[in-house]
Protein backbone atom coordinates (compact mmCIF):
# COMPACT_ATOMS: atom_id res chain seq x y z
CA UNK A 1 0.00 0.00 0.00
CA UNK A 2 1.14 3.54 -0.82
CA UNK A 3 -0.24 6.56 1.02
CA UNK A 4 0.14 9.97 -0.63
CA UNK A 5 0.06 13.01 1.67
CA UNK A 6 -2.03 15.87 0.32
CA UNK A 7 -1.41 19.52 1.13
CA UNK A 8 -2.36 22.83 -0.44
CA UNK A 9 -5.25 23.70 -2.72
CA UNK A 10 -6.97 21.76 -5.48
CA UNK A 11 -4.15 22.13 -8.02
CA UNK A 12 -1.52 20.88 -5.58
CA UNK A 13 -3.77 18.03 -4.46
CA UNK A 14 -4.17 16.90 -8.07
CA UNK A 15 -0.41 16.88 -8.69
CA UNK A 16 0.17 14.88 -5.51
CA UNK A 17 -2.62 12.45 -6.28
CA UNK A 18 -1.38 11.96 -9.85
CA UNK A 19 2.14 11.17 -8.63
CA UNK A 20 0.78 8.71 -6.08
CA UNK A 21 -1.33 7.07 -8.77
CA UNK A 22 1.65 6.82 -11.12
CA UNK A 23 3.84 5.30 -8.41
CA UNK A 24 1.16 2.86 -7.23
CA UNK A 25 0.55 1.68 -10.78
CA UNK A 26 4.29 1.26 -11.38
CA UNK A 27 4.69 -0.82 -8.21
CA UNK A 28 1.39 -2.68 -8.51
CA UNK A 29 0.15 -1.47 -5.13
CA UNK A 30 -3.02 0.09 -3.76
CA UNK A 31 -3.09 3.88 -3.38
CA UNK A 32 -4.57 5.60 -0.34
CA UNK A 33 -4.81 9.30 0.54
CA UNK A 34 -3.82 11.14 3.71
CA UNK A 35 -5.94 14.29 3.73
CA UNK A 36 -5.15 15.36 7.30
CA UNK A 37 -3.91 18.94 7.71
CA UNK A 38 -3.82 20.38 4.18
CA UNK A 39 -1.96 23.49 5.38
CA UNK A 40 0.94 24.28 3.02
CA UNK A 41 2.51 27.46 4.38
CA UNK A 42 -0.02 30.18 3.49
CA UNK A 43 -2.89 31.56 5.54
CA UNK A 44 -5.42 30.35 2.98
CA UNK A 45 -7.83 27.76 4.36
CA UNK A 46 -7.65 24.54 2.34
CA UNK A 47 -10.21 21.78 1.95
CA UNK A 48 -10.06 18.23 0.64
CA UNK A 49 -11.54 18.55 -2.85
CA UNK A 50 -10.75 15.27 -4.57
CA UNK A 51 -13.85 13.53 -3.23
CA UNK A 52 -15.83 15.56 -5.79
CA UNK A 53 -14.13 13.56 -8.56
CA UNK A 54 -14.37 9.94 -9.66
CA UNK A 55 -10.95 9.05 -8.30
CA UNK A 56 -10.06 5.43 -7.64
CA UNK A 57 -8.12 5.93 -4.40
CA UNK A 58 -9.79 6.12 -1.01
CA UNK A 59 -8.85 8.04 2.13
CA UNK A 60 -6.51 6.13 4.46
CA UNK A 61 -7.69 5.37 7.98
CA UNK A 62 -5.68 6.53 10.99
CA UNK A 63 -4.56 2.95 11.61
CA UNK A 64 -3.35 2.58 8.01
CA UNK A 65 -1.35 5.80 8.27
CA UNK A 66 0.24 4.69 11.55
CA UNK A 67 1.15 1.36 9.99
CA UNK A 68 3.26 2.94 7.22
CA UNK A 69 4.34 6.05 9.13
CA UNK A 70 6.11 4.95 12.32
CA UNK A 71 6.00 7.42 15.19
CA UNK A 72 9.65 7.05 16.15
CA UNK A 73 12.42 8.43 13.96
CA UNK A 74 14.60 5.32 14.50
CA UNK A 75 11.95 3.10 12.97
CA UNK A 76 11.63 5.51 10.05
CA UNK A 77 15.37 5.27 9.41
CA UNK A 78 15.40 1.48 9.70
CA UNK A 79 12.41 0.71 7.52
CA UNK A 80 12.62 3.75 5.21
CA UNK A 81 8.86 3.88 5.05
CA UNK A 82 8.57 7.63 4.48
CA UNK A 83 9.65 9.60 1.43
CA UNK A 84 9.62 13.42 1.55
CA UNK A 85 10.73 15.51 -1.40
CA UNK A 86 9.96 19.19 -1.75
CA UNK A 87 11.96 19.84 -4.89
CA UNK A 88 9.14 20.77 -7.24
CA UNK A 89 10.37 19.60 -10.64
CA UNK A 90 10.79 16.20 -12.25
CA UNK A 91 13.32 13.75 -10.85
CA UNK A 92 13.50 10.31 -12.43
CA UNK A 93 15.16 8.69 -9.41
CA UNK A 94 12.12 9.48 -7.27
CA UNK A 95 10.25 6.76 -9.14
CA UNK A 96 12.56 4.14 -7.62
CA UNK A 97 11.54 4.84 -4.01
CA UNK A 98 10.25 1.87 -2.03
CA UNK A 99 8.65 4.06 0.62
CA UNK A 100 5.01 3.57 1.56
CA UNK A 101 4.27 7.12 2.73
CA UNK A 102 4.95 9.83 0.14
CA UNK A 103 5.03 13.57 0.75
CA UNK A 104 5.99 16.32 -1.70
CA UNK A 105 4.75 18.51 -4.57
CA UNK A 106 5.73 16.59 -7.76
CA UNK A 107 4.76 19.38 -10.16
CA UNK A 108 5.76 18.23 -13.63
CA UNK A 109 3.81 17.20 -16.71
CA UNK A 110 6.28 14.30 -17.05
CA UNK A 111 4.68 12.50 -14.11
CA UNK A 112 1.27 12.83 -15.76
CA UNK A 113 1.81 11.63 -19.31
CA UNK A 114 2.23 7.88 -18.55
CA UNK A 115 -1.19 7.79 -16.84
CA UNK A 116 -2.92 10.47 -18.91
CA UNK A 117 -5.93 8.39 -19.96
CA UNK A 118 -6.58 7.25 -16.40
CA UNK A 119 -6.34 10.80 -15.07
CA UNK A 120 -8.72 12.11 -17.73
CA UNK A 121 -11.19 9.41 -16.70
CA UNK A 122 -10.85 9.94 -12.96
CA UNK A 123 -10.77 13.75 -12.82
CA UNK A 124 -14.41 14.04 -13.77
CA UNK A 125 -17.19 15.31 -11.54
CA UNK A 126 -19.37 12.84 -9.67
CA UNK A 127 -22.19 15.32 -10.23
CA UNK A 128 -21.58 16.86 -13.64
CA UNK A 129 -22.24 20.52 -14.33
CA UNK A 130 -24.16 21.83 -17.32
CA UNK A 131 -22.51 25.13 -18.24
CA UNK A 132 -23.05 26.44 -21.76
CA UNK A 133 -19.92 27.59 -23.59
CA UNK A 134 -19.49 29.16 -27.00
CA UNK A 135 -17.65 26.97 -29.50
CA UNK A 136 -14.77 29.47 -29.52
CA UNK A 137 -14.51 29.67 -25.72
CA UNK A 138 -11.18 30.72 -24.23
CA UNK A 139 -10.63 30.25 -20.51
CA UNK A 140 -8.64 32.98 -18.76
CA UNK A 141 -7.46 32.37 -15.22
CA UNK A 142 -6.32 35.27 -13.02
CA UNK A 143 -4.67 34.30 -9.73
CA UNK A 144 -4.42 36.96 -7.05
CA UNK A 145 -5.78 36.14 -3.59
CA UNK A 146 -2.99 34.99 -1.27
CA UNK A 147 -0.36 35.88 -3.90
CA UNK A 148 -0.90 39.63 -3.39
CA UNK A 149 0.82 39.90 -0.01
CA UNK A 150 3.39 37.12 -0.47
CA UNK A 151 6.77 38.38 -1.72
CA UNK A 152 7.71 34.91 -2.97
CA UNK A 153 4.71 34.83 -5.29
CA UNK A 154 4.67 36.43 -8.72
CA UNK A 155 1.46 37.98 -10.05
CA UNK A 156 0.79 38.11 -13.77
CA UNK A 157 -0.09 41.69 -14.64
CA UNK A 158 -2.38 43.22 -17.22
CA UNK A 159 0.44 43.36 -19.76
CA UNK A 160 0.59 39.56 -19.77
CA UNK A 161 -3.16 39.12 -20.21
CA UNK A 162 -3.48 41.81 -22.88
CA UNK A 163 -0.66 40.20 -24.85
CA UNK A 164 -2.27 36.78 -24.47
CA UNK A 165 -5.58 38.21 -25.70
CA UNK A 166 -3.83 39.60 -28.78
CA UNK A 167 -2.21 36.25 -29.57
CA UNK A 168 -5.52 34.43 -29.29
CA UNK A 169 -7.28 36.98 -31.50
CA UNK A 170 -4.64 36.39 -34.18
CA UNK A 171 -5.28 32.65 -34.11
CA UNK A 172 -8.98 32.26 -33.26
CA UNK A 173 -11.97 33.75 -35.06
CA UNK A 174 -14.33 35.70 -32.77
CA UNK A 175 -13.04 34.32 -29.45
CA UNK A 176 -15.10 34.64 -26.30
CA UNK A 177 -13.02 34.95 -23.14
CA UNK A 178 -14.37 33.22 -20.03
CA UNK A 179 -12.80 34.77 -16.93
CA UNK A 180 -11.99 32.73 -13.82
CA UNK A 181 -10.42 34.39 -10.80
CA UNK A 182 -10.17 34.36 -7.02
CA UNK A 183 -10.58 38.16 -7.30
CA UNK A 184 -13.34 38.53 -9.85
CA UNK A 185 -14.01 42.14 -8.77
CA UNK A 186 -10.45 43.11 -9.74
CA UNK A 187 -10.85 41.29 -13.05
CA UNK A 188 -14.06 43.15 -13.88
CA UNK A 189 -12.47 46.49 -13.04
CA UNK A 190 -9.23 46.00 -14.96
CA UNK A 191 -9.70 43.85 -18.04
CA UNK A 192 -10.11 45.46 -21.45
CA UNK A 193 -12.26 44.33 -24.43
CA UNK A 194 -15.30 43.83 -22.21
CA UNK A 195 -17.63 43.13 -25.14
CA UNK A 196 -16.40 39.55 -25.46
CA UNK A 197 -15.75 38.71 -21.82
CA UNK A 198 -17.84 36.37 -19.67
CA UNK A 199 -17.10 36.42 -15.94
CA UNK A 200 -17.59 32.90 -14.65
CA UNK A 201 -16.30 32.73 -11.07
CA UNK A 202 -19.01 33.17 -8.45
CA UNK A 203 -19.95 31.82 -5.00
CA UNK A 204 -22.42 29.48 -6.71
CA UNK A 205 -19.61 27.47 -8.34
CA UNK A 206 -17.18 25.22 -6.49
CA UNK A 207 -13.47 25.11 -7.32
CA UNK A 208 -13.94 21.69 -8.87
CA UNK A 209 -16.79 22.91 -11.06
CA UNK A 210 -14.77 25.91 -12.24
CA UNK A 211 -11.84 23.63 -13.05
CA UNK A 212 -13.99 21.39 -15.22
CA UNK A 213 -15.58 24.37 -17.01
CA UNK A 214 -12.08 25.70 -17.75
CA UNK A 215 -11.10 22.32 -19.18
CA UNK A 216 -14.08 22.37 -21.55
CA UNK A 217 -13.04 25.64 -23.16
CA UNK A 218 -11.43 25.29 -26.57
CA UNK A 219 -8.23 27.12 -25.62
CA UNK A 220 -6.70 28.35 -22.36
CA UNK A 221 -4.83 31.36 -21.00
CA UNK A 222 -3.41 30.34 -17.65
CA UNK A 223 -1.74 32.12 -14.77
CA UNK A 224 1.16 30.87 -12.66
CA UNK A 225 -1.12 28.61 -10.66
CA UNK A 226 -1.41 24.83 -10.35
CA UNK A 227 -5.20 25.20 -10.43
CA UNK A 228 -4.80 27.03 -13.72
CA UNK A 229 -2.41 24.35 -15.00
CA UNK A 230 -4.95 21.59 -14.46
CA UNK A 231 -7.74 23.50 -16.18
CA UNK A 232 -5.59 23.56 -19.32
CA UNK A 233 -4.05 20.10 -18.98
CA UNK A 234 -7.48 18.45 -18.72
CA UNK A 235 -8.59 20.19 -21.93
CA UNK A 236 -8.94 17.35 -24.45
CA UNK A 237 -9.01 19.51 -27.59
CA UNK A 238 -6.13 18.03 -29.66
CA UNK A 239 -5.53 21.44 -31.27
CA UNK A 240 -5.74 23.50 -28.11
CA UNK A 241 -3.68 26.64 -27.66
CA UNK A 242 -2.43 27.09 -24.12
CA UNK A 243 -0.71 30.36 -23.23
CA UNK A 244 1.29 30.49 -20.01
CA UNK A 245 3.70 32.90 -18.31
CA UNK A 246 7.36 31.92 -18.40
CA UNK A 247 7.75 32.84 -14.74
CA UNK A 248 6.07 30.88 -11.96
CA UNK A 249 7.24 32.65 -8.81
CA UNK A 250 9.98 34.91 -7.46
CA UNK A 251 12.13 32.09 -6.05
CA UNK A 252 13.23 28.58 -7.06
CA UNK A 253 12.64 29.28 -10.75
CA UNK A 254 14.87 26.40 -11.87
CA UNK A 255 12.58 23.92 -10.16
CA UNK A 256 9.75 24.73 -12.57
CA UNK A 257 11.62 23.84 -15.78
CA UNK A 258 9.61 20.64 -16.27
CA UNK A 259 6.25 21.94 -15.12
CA UNK A 260 4.66 22.86 -18.45
CA UNK A 261 4.32 20.67 -21.56
CA UNK A 262 6.58 21.89 -24.38
CA UNK A 263 3.59 22.39 -26.69
CA UNK A 264 2.27 25.22 -24.49
CA UNK A 265 3.19 28.74 -25.54
CA UNK A 266 5.15 30.51 -22.82
CA UNK A 267 5.37 34.28 -23.07
CA UNK A 268 7.81 36.49 -21.23
CA UNK A 269 6.62 38.31 -18.13
CA UNK A 270 8.32 40.69 -15.71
Amino acid sequence: MIIIKLKGGLGNQLFQYAFGLFLAKKRGEELKIDNNNLFSGSDTVRFYDLDNFNISATVASDSEIKRVKPKFSLLIKIYKKIFKKYHIGYEKNILETKANYIEGFFQSYKYLEPIKEQLLKEITLKEDIDYKLQSNAISVHIRRGDYVNNKECFICGLEYYNRAFRIIKEKVVDPVFYIFSDDIVWAKENLDNKDNLVFVSSPELTNCEELIIMSRCKHNIISNSTFSFWGAWLNQNPNKIVIAPNKWNNVFMDEYNDLLPPSWLQISVK
